[in-house]
């Protein structure tokens, strides 16, 4: 009789975990569940165009953000991503390729994007040596970003060929272009040493525009 009793109480005692056990897995309202509202659907899960089009309206946000810079929309541009720079390096390579001799075009593309990325990759790795709190990637997506007004100005280019048009259109883009880079890194960088960090902003957007202004132009100007 003892062994009996025991066997009924493990067999009840099983039937109620098993019970519980598959009670938790039911879904609950409010936790977690795909019935609580503001929950956000994957992004593995929704179609494709809309992961483009999401990903579209963060880099036309943050080129709004370059144009009209401010402190306080720093924390916009530490959601680093690299889409936006690259797209950018990609539009300011083509009208420089257009305009330039069709033997010299694949070297002017390609120099592009050595001169921007690289560039780039200098002028972060300068920041992080001063003390910079930004994370390698957040500086170097803002670098990327804040060429856009000389990208503006290349696009310009494609319709204005006297030097004396050129020049104050691409100083005023590169002049647009460094504002907006110290605005949102020069916080990042130790007060004492700011200069130091500033420089080789300003520097890197001004022989980027020096490249802009192309061969002709130069001569132009000589």
């Amino acid at each position: 009789k003892n062994k009996k009793k025991k066997n009924k109480k493990k067999n009840n005692y099983m039937e109620e975990l098993f019970e519980n056990e598959q009670g938790d897995t039911s879904p609950e309202i409010g936790v977690g569940s795909q019935n609580e509202p503001n929950r956000q659907q994957s992004t593995l899960e929704e179609p494709v165009y809309k992961t483009i089009w999401r990903d579209v309206k963060n880099i036309g946000k943050k080129v709004m953000l370059v144009l009209l810079p401010r402190k306080s929309n720093l924390g916009e541009l530490r959601n680093w991503d690299l889409w936006g720079p690259f797209l950018l390096c990609l539009c300011l390579a083509i009208p420089l390729a257009l305009t330039a001799k069709s033997t010299q075009a694949p070297l002017v593309f390609t120099g592009i994007f050595v001169i921007v990325w690289i560039g780039s990759m200098i002028v972060t790795i300068n920041g992080q040596l001063l003390g910079g709190n930004l994370s390698f990637f957040q500086s170097l997506c803002v670098i990327g970003y804040c060429i856009f007004p000389l990208l503006i100005a290349s696009y310009i280019f494609l319709l204005i060929g006297t030097w004396y048009v050129r020049v104050p259109i691409v100083l005023l883009a590169a002049t647009w272009s460094s504002y907006s880079a110290v605005v949102f890194l020069a916080d990042a960088i130790a007060s004492n040493k700011k200069l130091l960090g500033v420089y080789p902003i300003a520097l890197f957007y001004l022989f980027l525009s020096w490249f802009i202004l192309g061969e002709k132009t130069v001569y132009q100007i000589a």
